[in-house]
């Protein structure tokens, strides 16, 4: 009743159930505190937020794997808090207080460091970061994947590429790796035979996905076919009004002479 009441907005209700349910002889509580933590954000109450994330208990070692991932997932949640309020260095040397982690635990506490570090524009830590974890758990998709994006920023497009061939080799069925590297090509305009099949593949996993639509639409307009690349940007940005997709688009109808237009949507 309380995820209920939380989905239906009605936050008040929602909070008591949880105390409720906080009273019973339920076993894990852990997920009743990360539901009472995110009400807390909703409420913009970050220090109510960091108490009941901060309640999560330590797992023992005889403690089943779901209740041990969701401490996990609390002091990630606690470190995004604290990365809003106290900055980047205080979130991530929260989350370096973990020990004995599994690899994908470690994993995920990984990602949470670099994205703390990406959102305040630490571009090289954040690669740094990525690329020394990728060599130590070698085989995390998530891990890998990240890797490739950062790599991409610095413009270290080899390992960009080694990596995103590495991630579909091992998740064929993977959308955003081939996205991923079938745009970076159309974006370079180079190898856009290449980058055709990679989106391709990608719409073709994923047809409704809008960040795709809108690399089949940007490569279309590297290889001139404009009215082709205006039918799938402007899919693409009705369903997602996105800042990235408003630029392809314009780009476009820029170069379909239709410069009101371009204006308009820039």
């Amino acid at each position: 009743i309380g995820l209920l009441s939380s989905q239906s907005n009605d936050l008040a209700a929602a909070e008591q159930y949880f105390k409720q349910a906080l009273e019973t002889d339920l076993k894990g509580k852990n997920q009743i505190y990360i539901h009472l933590g995110q009400l807390a954000e909703r409420n913009k109450n970050d220090s109510e937020a960091l108490k009941w994330y901060g309640m999560a208990t330590s797992p023992e070692k005889d403690t089943p794997l779901q209740q041990a991932n969701l401490y996990v997932e609390a002091k990630i949640s606690m470190a995004n808090v604290v990365a809003r309020t106290s900055g980047t260095d205080a979130a991530i040397a929260l989350l370096d207080e973990l020990h004995d982690l599994d690899n994908t635990q470690l994993a995920q506490v990984i990602l949470a460091q670099s994205n703390f570090l990406v959102m305040a524009k630490r571009y090289q830590a954040s690669y740094d970061l990525l690329a020394k974890a990728v060599a130590n758990i070698p085989d995390m998709p998530d891990l890998i994947y990240d890797y490739a994006m950062a790599a991409e920023r610095q413009q270290k497009f080899s390992v960009m590429e080694t990596q995103l061939r590495k991630l579909i080799k091992m998740r064929p069925q993977f959308a955003q790796a081939y996205n991923a590297l079938g745009y970076s090509f159309a974006d370079r305009n180079t190898k856009l035979n290449e980058a055709n099949t990679l989106i391709s593949k990608a719409l073709a996993l994923s047809p409704n996905d809008h960040f795709i639509m809108d690399s089949m639409g940007w490569l279309l307009y590297r290889q001139g076919k404009l009215d082709k690349a205006y039918e799938y940007l402007q899919a693409a940005y009705t369903a997602q009004a996105d800042a990235e997709i408003a630029s392809h688009l314009g780009e476009v109808l820029w170069k379909m002479n239709r410069q009101d237009e371009a204006n308009q949507i820039w």
